[in-house]
C-alpha cells in the first residue's frame, strides 16, 4: 500500500477507504470519509498522485495537528474533474512554511513534492490553515482533462490509450 496504492485493484474510492482503515489501526486516527458516488478518475496516474498525497497529508495530521480526527472528501467536478480535501480541526500551521522544501526535512512526500506533481499534472493545491486553526487542503484537477497514452500523445476520452 505505501509503495503502490492499490488503485487498478480497487478504484480509488476504495483505496481512500483502504487508507483511512490503515490510518486508524496504525495511528489511531479517525478518518471521516466523504466521498461522491461518482466521483472516480479513469486516469490511474492522477488516482495514485490522490492517494499518495492523501496519505502524506493524513501523516502529517498525525505527526503535527496534535488531534485524532480527520476529514477525507472526494468530489467529482464536472466531466471528469476530482476535488480531494483533506482538513482537520488540529493545531494549523503557517501555510508560507508550506513552501520551502526544507520543511520536510527530507522525509516524507512533503507538500512542496505534492505540489510539484499536481502542477506536472494539470492539478492545484490550496491550503488554508492558520496556527490553533486546523488545516485544510485541497487537490482538484479541472474537468475536461486529456489522458496522455505511453507515447505522451492525448488519447481520446473514448480510448484507454493502452495496448
Amino acid at each position: 500500500m505505501d509503495l503502490a496504492p492499490p488503485v487498478r485493484e480497487l478504484g480509488l474510492s476504495a483505496a481512500l477507504r483502504s487508507l483511512a482503515n490503515r490510518m486508524s489501526e496504525q495511528h489511531g486516527l479517525v478518518v471521516d470519509l466523504k466521498i461522491d458516488a461518482a466521483a472516480d478518475s479513469p486516469r490511474e496516474d492522477i488516482s495514485i498522485l490522490l492517494i499518495q498525497s492523501a496519505r502524506e497529508l493524513l501523516f502529517n495530521i498525525v505527526k503535527h495537528a496534535k488531534t485524532d480526527r480527520a476529514c477525507v472528501k472526494l468530489k467529482q467536478r464536472g466531466a471528469g474533474g476530482l476535488v480531494l480535501t483533506v482538513s482537520d480541526k488540529g493545531a494549523g500551521f503557517d501555510p508560507a512554511d508550506a513552501s520551502n522544501p526544507a520543511s520536510t526535512n527530507g522525509t516524507g512526500f512533503g507538500l512542496p513534492s505534492i505540489r510539484e506533481r499536481l502542477r506536472l499534472l494539470g492539478g492545484r493545491i490550496k491550503i488554508k490553515s492558520a496556527p490553533g486553526a486546523g488545516s485544510r487542503f485541497d487537490l482538484s484537477f479541472p474537468p475536461g482533462m486529456p489522458d496522455f497514452g505511453e507515447a505522451g500523445n492525448p488519447v481520446p476520452p473514448d480510448s484507454s490509450g493502452r495496448p
